[in-house]
């Protein structure tokens, strides 16, 4: 619910009902109310190679940080090993954790999407999504004028890395902590991480991101608040010294997080249980839509694959 709240504190103008008025607003719904997406993936999965998944950078990096995690998945290591991951990736890792790419490619085909926003650390998932779409549209032509080949949308700054490790991306997950920043964090603690962001010993400020990670990485974040080229940033910036490059965006981050904090402590001050609130009643709506929309698009994979019909009506009469 926190996140939704955070969605929408951030702009997105969700359906509230179901009626003419609201078809081009935002349709915010609960994954986990929508089972299609995963039939739809293992319908993909069988347009997927093994090699094709193994080679994507996302598995074996998130696969080698789960080597260091307790795990409660079933292994082989000896069938891991002949199946080919030992040069790929861990091979205790989870099937869930191999395969996600595939769900990822599904919540996007279910939905006939046109452009993916994505950060760069997700183009290989995107590029899966394309390929994906056009080998189920070779396999089964029937498929072809239902399946859209989405586009990979990217802005000047598709990623913004950790502020105390530049070599990473600023995330829940990835980096020390104290180098993120947090939609909820007081002006307080944004000026305390941004006040401790790795710079260099070099004067002046210069877009180097090779020479200069930590710098870069502080220009790109004032151009994305600023909404300004990398160039246009860095000869604003390019006066100040590193302490002042800090305090203005400093200045700017607090400026604009401030609304969408104000909005988030509004929608989430009296969040409870209740099916009337406004939360539940955005969610409860774009759930019904998608599952909606998610259930006619199956109903044409189904169609085309040769797969009885009378399954899928069966699971609309109990929806």
């Amino acid at each position: 619910m926190h996140l939704a709240a955070a969605l929408l504190s951030c702009g997105l103008d969700p359906m509230e009902s179901v009626t003419p008025s609201e078809t081009k607003k935002t349709i915010l719904f609960l994954q986990s109310c929508v089972p299609d997406h995963c039939v739809l993936s293992w319908l993909l999965a069988s347009t997927c190679s093994v090699n094709r998944l193994a080679h994507l950078p996302q598995w074996r990096e998130k696969s080698a940080a789960a080597a260091a995690v307790p795990s409660h998945a079933t292994s082989e290591p000896s069938t891991a090993t002949a199946a080919g991951f030992s040069n790929t990736g861990n091979p205790t890792a989870s099937v869930g954790l191999f395969t996600y790419p595939i769900l990822q490619a599904a919540d996007i085909l279910l939905y006939d999407a046109d452009a993916v926003p994505v950060g760069v650390d997700q183009i290989g998932h995107l590029e899966l999504t394309r390929d994906l779409a056009r080998s189920v549209a070779a396999r089964w032509p029937d498929l072809a004028q239902h399946v859209r080949v989405p586009r990979i949308l990217l802005n000047e700054v598709p990623k913004v890395l950790n502020l105390r490790d530049p070599s990473k991306k600023m995330s829940k997950s990835q980096g020390p902590e104290a180098g993120t920043i947090w939609l909820t964090d007081t002006p307080d603690i944004i000026r305390h991480k941004v006040g401790r962001a790795q710079t260099d010993s070099l004067r002046g400020v210069s877009y180097d991101p090779v020479a200069r990670p930590g710098i870069a990485n502080l220009i790109q974040l004032y151009s994305a608040l600023k909404d300004l080229s990398i160039q246009s940033a860095t000869e604003e910036l390019s006066r100040l010294s590193k302490v002042d490059l800090k305090l203005k965006i400093t200045d700017e981050l607090v400026r604009e997080l401030s609304p969408i904090q104000e909005r988030f402590n509004e929608l989430t001050s009296s969040l409870t249980a209740n099916p009337d609130s406004y939360l539940y009643t955005v969610l409860s709506v774009g759930s019904s839509v998608a599952q909606h929309m998610a259930s006619k698009k199956l109903r044409i994979f189904f169609e085309a694959l040769g797969l009885p019909r009378h399954f899928l009506t069966q699971q609309a009469v109990k929806r």
